[in-house]
């Protein structure tokens, strides 16, 4: 497990970016691609005629828009900027809407429609800290990245033993869970406000992510519905305020309903079953087919095997922990979390599926 930042560091980036965003309303028409020395956008309806340089995620965002494909737009980028320039002008043009350009740091860093309902991080912060207090709860991994915000919390009272013969009598240490939730929001419509459960194994603190119990898109009614003026910053009215108010107070109620011993036990079963389904094929070619499943970079694919054969456990539930010891070793947050969703994804194949994978050959 990636331990990110600690929840001090954490705190004061996310106060940083709250002090630096700045949203506006865009008609497209007001809105000119420009490139002088970098690809960058100019807001015409904005005060100042501002340019801001455009984050990767703005640039999916923009050629999504557009109609124009990511490999197109990314060779444009590099060889043809005046091409990109023509090609999105024209496109921004020939398709009149409204659109919320968040930036952050003089920088766009998404493209969004003008139904987007901003639910920012601060605010998450604000009401899931206090549902984790509650309970003791230890926050074990925490993190803000270009897409997405994180906080992983177990609490300590709730462990667990996964099971490996049918009486349920034998027990081993290294086979402890330690029980919790994964927070997670994006303010540039990469991802929902959600709350998973999850849990981390006590003796190499692998984690995996098990299942959403609270979801909510970034979609609203129409921003200018409020009487926000094109090109003006936009700023949330008291009502839009008062609705998100209660939507964060409901967000705590759920993660205290996802720390029970109830919610645990649901998946220490699934976990029990997935120790005694073993692996009779190949060892490499059950690797090979995990890593195409789950879309697993060469690297991963042989972390998985090495981590696979150096366990020695050769079930379900030694391959998903080979996947999420993988995830400790990713390059990226955000790529860390996606492994340690693939790892609980294994445990819950459909039988027919696990023994198409476990029997590879």
């Amino acid at each position: 497990m990636k331990t990110g930042k600690t929840l001090e560091a954490l705190g004061v980036e996310v106060l940083r970016r709250a002090g630096t965003r700045r949203d506006y309303l865009a008609d497209t028409r007001t809105v000119a691609p420009v490139f002088e020395n970098f690809p960058a956008l100019r807001l015409a309806g904005v005060a100042g005629d501002p340019v801001f340089a455009i984050q990767p995620w703005a640039h999916g965002q923009l050629a999504e828009h557009a109609g124009i494909p990511q490999a197109y737009y990314d060779r444009l980028l590099k060889d043809a900027p005046a091409l990109w320039q023509t090609n999105v002008s024209h496109w921004l043009n020939a398709k009149p809407s409204r659109h919320l350009v968040r930036t952050l740091d003089g920088e766009v860093r998404a493209w969004l429609s003008d139904r987007y309902r901003p639910l920012d991080n601060e605010e998450l912060i604000e009401a899931a800290l206090p549902a984790l207090a509650e309970v003791n709860a230890e926050i074990v991994s925490a993190e803000i990245t270009d897409k997405r915000l994180y906080v992983k919390a177990v609490d300590p009272k709730l462990r667990g033993f996964i099971r490996r013969d049918a009486t349920h009598e034998w027990q081993r240490f290294e086979d402890e869970i330690v029980w919790g939730v994964c927070i997670s929001n994006s303010e540039i419509g990469a991802g929902r406000l959600s709350v998973r459960t999850f849990f981390v194994r006590s003796v190499c603190s692998n984690a995996a992510i098990v299942e959403s119990v609270f979801g909510q898109f970034h979609l609203g009614s129409k921003l200018s519905d409020d009487g926000s003026q094109d090109g003006a910053q936009y700023l949330r009215d008291e009502t839009r305020r008062a609705k998100d108010r209660v939507l964060f107070l409901e967000l705590r109620d759920v993660v205290r309903g996802a720390l029970t011993e109830t919610m645990m036990r649901r998946t220490l079963d699934k976990l029990d079953v997935a120790a005694g389904l073993e692996i009779t094929g190949d060892i490499p070619k059950v690797v090979e087919v995990t890593a195409r499943r789950w879309g697993l970079t060469d690297g991963e694919r042989a972390g998985v095997l090495q981590h696979l054969v150096r366990g020695g456990d050769l079930t379900a539930w030694g391959l998903a922990n080979a996947v999420t010891r993988v995830a400790g070793e990713a390059e990226s947050y955000d790529r860390a979390t996606d492994l340690e969703r693939f790892g609980m994804q294994v445990i819950e194949l459909p039988r027919r599926d696990w023994e198409m994978v476990a029997a590879a050959a």
